[in-house]
């Protein structure tokens, strides 16, 4: 099974331990706290990606939407 990209990720909304994990990492990396990268979306994940979403002028929900998770990747250099 070949591997799949972020990128794909967002266009399916498909959000695995591997993804999320990898989503923490790049939020980690800009500066932002979402705790363990462990995949698990804890409330330190959520709270860290509604402060994403706000520096990013989205709408802070917390979760990663489309939006979020495009942003994202573009911030982290793809």
């Amino acid at each position: 099974v070949p591997s799949r990209g972020l990128g794909d990720v967002y266009k399916r909304q498909e959000l695995t331990t591997a993804s999320v994990a990898e989503l923490q990492k790049r939020l980690m990396a800009m500066g932002f706290s979402p705790g363990a990268t462990d995949g698990v979306i804890s409330r330190q994940t959520r709270q860290s990606v509604a402060a994403f979403q706000a520096r990013s002028g989205l709408t802070p929900t917390g979760y990663f939407n489309t939006a979020t998770v495009q942003r994202l990747i573009i911030a982290g250099g793809g």
